[in-house]
């Protein structure tokens, strides 16, 4: 429902009056101001405001073609490209949490020489209370890696986005992070073993016996999966006595194969 608005400078470096005669996009959500054709004198300049307004959550690429008597550039394609993000909040007890997200946040928390995923330092910096104090009391990775903040050590490569963490704070808090929506249906690569998986549906999912429908798509490589509570589910025994799965939770899973995991 919001809307956007960038200008883009047209400017005459030539000898000769330049016509602009045309400004259109191929996108949708995209449109350009542009009535009738534009004259530029040599050496002048002209503004002219492209509007973003998307109607659904999601990364959307547009061409701007602008067509003008240039001999040499008749037609000049401006590539557009617009996002449409989400707030997610994450609500944290006191102690242990497990957390997973399911929107790609902004690059506001990536570092410059690393594009394989957000910094989980930065990721957490929102819940730092002074230069001293953070509400962060440690952040683990599936492997045991972790996150450090009184020590300011880290030895998490990066925020992967397809894992669950664990989270140990201080008292009840919230951590916000802003995105584009994660497909539901995104690939979750899982290895023999435990695992912690995040949720990427944005609506919850049935564990309940008999189906598992939660982890139907992989109910037979699936040896145990469990939530930060401690319920479970044991496919082999029939046994679950966990609640629907929600986004923000992550799951450990332990399977019996490197396998892909998409929720249903």
């Amino acid at each position: 429902g919001d809307l956007q608005e960038e200008t883009i400078r047209l400017s005459n470096i030539g000898d000769l009056n330049l016509t602009i005669r045309e400004m259109n996009t191929n996108g949708d959500f995209f449109s350009i101001a542009f009535d009738e054709p534009i004259i530029l004198e040599p050496g002048s300049e002209h503004e002219v405001t492209v509007t973003f307004a998307p109607q659904d959550v999601g990364v959307f690429n547009c061409e701007l073609a602008v067509l003008s008597d240039d001999p040499l550039h008749r037609e000049v394609i401006v590539s557009l490209c617009g996002f449409n993000s989400r707030e997610l909040t994450v609500s944290l007890i006191e102690g242990w949490n497990m957390i997973s997200i399911n929107v790609s946040p902004t690059r506001e928390f990536y570092l410059e020489d690393n594009d394989d995923g957000p910094d989980v330092e930065m990721m957490f910096e929102q819940l730092r209370i002074d230069e001293e104090n953070h509400h962060v009391i440690l952040v683990k990775d599936e492997f045991g890696r972790f996150y450090n903040p009184e020590f300011g050590f880290s030895n998490i490569p990066h925020w992967n986005l397809t894992n669950g963490y664990l989270v140990n704070v201080d008292q009840d808090l919230e951590a916000v992070w802003t995105g584009v929506d994660i497909p539901a249906d995104t690939d979750i690569p899982l290895e023999t073993g435990w695992n912690i998986a995040a949720y990427f549906p944005q609506f919850d999912l049935d564990a309940s016996q008999p189906d598992f429908y939660v982890i139907s798509p992989i109910i037979e490589n699936v040896i145990i999966a469990k939530d930060r509570f401690g319920r479970f589910i044991t496919p082999e025994w029939g046994f679950s006595n966990m609640e629907r799965w929600h986004e923000t939770e992550g799951y450990m899973i332990k399977a019996n194969n490197d396998i892909v995991f998409n929720y249903p």
